[in-house]
Parts: C-alpha cells; structure tokens; sequence
C-alpha cells in the first residue's frame, strides 16, 4: 500500500509554521503501514514485489518528509559532511524534502573523522555522509528495515526494533542459568567487519534500488584533502550501514542450527558482537571453524587475536556485563571495563565542574549515575554499585576540599551524599542519585524475535529503551 502525501507543498512564507504543525504520529504510522506491506512481501520471499513496495515507498512525501525530520533531530545532524552544510531553519528542512533527488542520485564522498574506540589508544573510523546522503541513506533505509527485520536471525539483538543488549543477557541467561547448561563458550570477534563486507555479496543480496547501493558503497571519503575510493566495506556513521551489516551477517544463527543439533550450540549476537555456547572444547572449535568460512564468503574474518574459547567457570564479557558459573549458578556483573569506564567519566566530570556550583555539578552527574544504572538495573550488582557510591562519595569530599581551599565557601557535607531527603545543604538543593538506590527491575527472556512488522505496534518505550544500549556500553 502507498501512503498517500498529507499535504501539497505549502507556500514559501508558511514553510515554518507548517514544519511545526505536522502530526508526526500520522506520518509515522502512515509510513510503517507501508512497510507492513513489505515485510508481508519479504514473507513470502517476492522480490518483485519487494522491489515495487520499496519504490512506492520512497517516493512518497510521508517516507521523504519522515527520513528529513529523522535526521534533523539526529544529534549527529549538527556534523556536516564534506560541504559543510548544516541545517539552521524549518524552511531549510522542507527545502530538503521536496529536493531530494533518487533517480539521479550521486553520492559525495564522506567527511572521515576518528573516535575512541574502547579503552587504550585504539581509535574507530567513522564517515560522516552529506546531510544530503543522510536523507537518501535514511530513505532507504525505511524502506529496507522491514526486509531486514523478516529475514533476521532470530538471537540477533543489535540495530532491530523492540531488541536490545538486554534481551540479549536474558537469552544468554537462559542459555547458561542452569546445571545442565553447556560449559563452553566461543567469543566471536570479526576483524574490522563494516570495513570489509564484500560489495559483489552485498549487490547480489540486498533487495534494494541497486543504483542507490552501488552509489553508497562506492562513495569513499575525504582524508587530509584527498579523497580515498571503497572497494570493500559500509560506511560506519551512514544510517543504513547497521542494517546492511546486520543482513550479511544473518543466516549465522540457520546455519549453526543445521549442523550441530543437540550439542547445546546456541549463537546471541548484537551487531557484530557475538557469542556462541557449546557442550565441549571441541564442539566450540567446529563452531569456529564453521564460522570462519560462514565469514569468508561474506568478505569477514575472525580476529585471531580476539577470537576465542573460554570455559564459562572462567568468565567471559559480553556487551558490558561479565558472565560468570560459580558452584553451579550463573553471576552476571558489570564489566571491570564498564565500571572504569563510570569511574573515568565521574572523575572527567568533576574535574571539568571544579568551579561550578554544586548544582550544577550534581546536576551533571546524576545524568551519568542515572544512565549507567539504568543500563544495568536487571542485574543485582549490589557490592558493586555500593563501591561506586562510596568513589563517588571520595570524589566529591575531594572536590569540596579544593572548593573550600578556593576561598569559596562551599558548605556541603559532602555534595548531596546525604541519606534519603537529606541530600540538601546551604550550598546545595538537588540530591545526587546514588548507585545504590538502583531498583532492580529483572528483565524476562522472550522466546523467539518480534518482527514490529508483523505483530501489533510496539510501544515507544521499547524504542527509547534500545537507544540507552549506545550510551553506556
């Protein structure tokens, strides 16, 4: 079915005032209505038919104006790509629906910038397309989502509607809480994965506008003032690069099934992060090997550095928590790498807040104890969030100290550590959030994926809870 347009294109002087106006929920819906009709399509495996809901779908002003409005309220919209162009008014963002071109799309070259990548001094490519690119990947990308959501594997957790980390740690639970359990388990690390997804497996299939993929993956990026072709790979930091990653990798999870039936295999994987249990050293190793040429006709490689088999007893990470069997009982806590990271980031903040006032500064800080709880609240770390109290605690009695020695007269006993309604003090009116006060909110295990597309909606909370799996990991 084709959403119809909700309005015609309004004349120039009330761009902005309709822009403020539109019912967002009737274009929401009036879009996934349409891509209903295409996870229906992809059911059947219909490519032609795919391929005809995909085109209606792009090409109608709902789809165009909802790709706009997603990019806009992107906090990544505020980074231009090689033109420099950002968008500053509601007029600005009309002008882009009504010009977006698809028939003659020709992609720019994208800005290359690096981040951190975990700790150490390792650091991520990312490239950042033209808001003009945004657009079209995002397009596109609504009308490939409901493809990828049908054909998903269905232990696959990352970048999918409804599914996050935590659905991820329950299944992972289930496969592991009790005795009789398997005892063994592959970590699976893909050597530089969205760098080297193999186009030529990409084309023959994607269903999708071939033209528009090809124009994407060939893009390539601007480095130094010199522009640098792809041969191989997705672009990290284009909107449909999770969704391409996440459909070569899919088929993981089938294949595994087929070929070690009741050897307790069981595959959990977010993005390119994945797991796969075994009953023994040597199931795990066939695992291995099964994967790695899984991999190889996708372009992919298992890192042999990172790649490897641990005996659950042992431990093993996984997405930011720890598992661990211990006299027969699962125990799942927080990374140690997680909680250096909440420590670094306490201590960053602070430091940056040394002559702010203590609102201000547990203000701040309440958003990060808030975030990272919220992340972990399914899990019962209680020592471990009591020793994050008492850091904190050390880091604001320190931070109080250099206040007084300032001359500033700060009178805090300390900054909002008090007990429940006694967190307020001459110098202060919030209260910090402590660690500790953390509800425990257990997260049950569903069997089998939603497909948002062939169930009834899922509510927002679902979304708003799987956009809290990039803050904290």
């Amino acid at each position: 079915m084709t959403p119809s347009n909700p309005i015609r294109r309004p004349a120039p002087g009330s761009l902005a005032a309709v822009w403020s106006v539109i019912d967002w929920g009737k274009v929401r819906r009036q879009v996934e209505q349409a891509q209903c009709a295409i996870a229906e399509a992809a059911v059947e495996r219909d490519l032609a038919m795919i391929e005809t809901l995909q085109e209606e779908l792009v090409h109608s002003l709902f789809a165009r104006m909802l790709a706009v409005h997603t990019v806009s309220r992107n906090r990544g919209s505020r980074t231009a790509g090689i033109d420099g162009e950002r968008w500053t008014t509601r007029e600005g963002l009309f002008d882009e629906v009504f010009s977006i071109e698809t028939d003659e799309y020709r992609s720019c070259p994208m800005r290359r910038i690096y981040i951190p990548k975990g700790a150490g001094d390792e650091l991520r490519p990312l490239s950042i397309p033209t808001l003009d690119d945004r657009v079209v990947q995002t397009l596109y990308a609504l009308a490939l989502q409901p493809v990828a959501e049908t054909w998903a594997d269905r232990r696959s957790f990352g970048f999918q509607r409804g599914r996050s980390a935590k659905d991820a740690c329950a299944y992972i639970r289930y496969c592991l809480g009790r005795r009789s359990s398997p005892g063994w388990v592959l970590e699976g690390d893909i050597r530089s994965c969205f760098d080297t997804i193999s186009h030529e497996w990409l084309c023959q299939n994607i269903p999708m506008n071939q033209k528009i993929l090809g124009e994407i993956l060939k893009a390539g990026y601007l480095e130094h003032g010199e522009i640098y072709l792809t041969e191989t790979g997705v672009p990290q930091g284009g909107p449909l690069s999770p969704f391409l990653a996440n459909m070569a990798l899919d088929g993981m999870e089938s294949l595994l099934d087929a070929a070690f039936k009741r050897k307790k295999v069981h595959l959990a994987r977010y993005a390119d992060d994945f797991i796969v249990t075994a009953g023994s050293e040597k199931t795990a190793q066939r695992v291995m090997d099964t994967i790695a040429g899984f991999l190889a006709e996708r372009g992919m490689a298992l890192s042999d550095e990172k790649t490897k088999i641990t005996k659950v007893s042992d431990g093993f990470d996984f997405l930011g928590w720890h598992f661990c069997k211990t006299d027969g009982e699962l125990v799942i806590t927080p990374t140690a790498r997680s909680i250096e990271r909440i420590a670094e980031r306490i201590r960053a903040t602070i430091r940056a807040h040394r002559d702010s006032d203590p609102d201000t500064l547990i203000g701040s800080l309440n958003l990060i104890v808030r975030s990272w709880c919220s992340y972990h609240n399914h899990i019962q770390p209680r020592e471990i969030f009591e020793a994050l109290d008492r850091f904190l605690a050390d880091e604001l009695a320190a931070w109080r100290e250099y206040a007084l020695s300032a001359g500033r007269g700060i009178s805090v006993e300390p900054v909002g550590m008090g007990d429940a309604g006694e967190g307020q003090s001459p110098g202060c009116t919030l209260r910090l959030i402590r660690f500790s006060e953390t509800p425990y909110r257990p997260h049950p295990y569903s069997i089998g994926g939603v497909n948002p597309y062939l169930n009834p909606p899922l509510p927002r909370e679902e979304d708003r809870r799987q956009e809290l799996d990039f803050l904290v990991l």
